[in-house]
């Protein structure tokens, strides 16, 4: 079984005139994905959609190399966008109550969620929905998941700050063009406080991972500050593309922010370690990190 389709999705939401960013014709641009996935969009105002290049009517489909959505007028956008080999969930659902620990898939809730310890409140309803999950989900009530066809569970396998030069320099850290650490003194999104270093780089970071015997994938995560929004990174596993990293959220009162990044069993299989690089192209905001972790996926 592969876990492609287990490992990565983001969501986007905007109001009024918000929007990642204006393109050169002034027009809102809501999406900007670059990779291989599906994606859905609801939208209560006209929008535009570039498939693969080329122009779609179509609010649910699938794409091969990159999605861009704009709008021309105000009004709400939310977006939702699943990379990989993304296959149709199935099995059937059980009604479970909160908090459930364990890996599957949330397909509904009675209130809002929080999942695998990412502390941002997901709305229910949600366009989200179905959303893996692999350690927990936290809330109020019950929900509805389908669990795995094949039970899988989540361990954190490796984790550093980017302040711990004993830690760097034991995984092989290398960096360029990286900032003088600052201390943010905020909170996340469901309101809990960090005080903590951050650092912020351009071009590209490399580490060594050791692996663990039996892992079947990766999640890559990290705690950054989300001061500036869209950004991006190229993630290569021992030199081969994994993908693009993506965060396009931006909130300058709630500034960190903990972003995921799903890397498929091929890429680790059979190997006691991999190097990691997260490659930040020119002309995208500064790739933000103060504390980096690891999670393998196992049977």
């Amino acid at each position: 079984m592969s876990l492609d389709r287990y490992l990565d999705a983001k969501s986007v939401s905007f109001v009024r005139s918000e929007a990642l960013y204006r393109d050169h014709l002034g027009r809102r641009v809501l999406l900007d994905f670059d990779g291989e996935g599906v994606y859905r969009v609801d939208a209560e105002t006209p929008v535009e959609l570039l498939v693969d290049g080329l122009p779609c009517e179509v609010a649910e489909g699938r794409f091969e190399a990159d999605l861009i959505v704009t709008a021309r007028q105000e009004g709400r956008v939310r977006g939702w966008v699943a990379f990989g080999r993304s296959e149709p969930v199935s099995g059937m659902s059980h009604c479970v109550s909160l908090p459930y620990l364990g890996g599957g898939w949330l397909v509904e809730a009675e209130g809002p969620v929080e999942i695998d310890g990412r502390k941002r409140p997901c709305p229910s309803p949600s366009l989200e929905w179905p959303v893996p999950f692999y350690a927990e989900v936290r809330g109020a009530g019950s929900a509805r998941v389908i669990p795995f066809e094949v039970p899988l569970r989540r361990e954190r396998i490796d984790a550093f700050g980017v302040d711990d030069e004993a830690a760097l320099m034991a995984r092989g850290f290398q960096v360029q063009n990286i900032s003088k650490l600052s201390v943010i003194d905020s909170m996340f999104e469901n309101g809990e406080p960090r005080c903590a270093p951050v650092a912020s780089h351009l071009n590209r970071a490399i580490w060594t991972l050791a692996l663990p015997e039996g892992v079947r994938g990766l999640i890559l995560r990290k705690t950054y500050d989300r001061f500036h929004g869209r950004q991006r990174a190229r993630v290569l596993i021992d030199g081969d593309p994994v993908g693009w990293w993506y965060e396009p959220s931006e909130d300058r009162t709630a500034r960190w922010g903990i972003s995921d990044f799903g890397v498929p069993e091929r890429f680790v299989r059979g190997k006691a370690e991999v190097q990691i690089t997260v490659d930040p192209p020119a002309g995208v905001p500064l790739w933000s990190v103060s504390l980096v972790e690891a999670f393998g996926i196992f049977d």
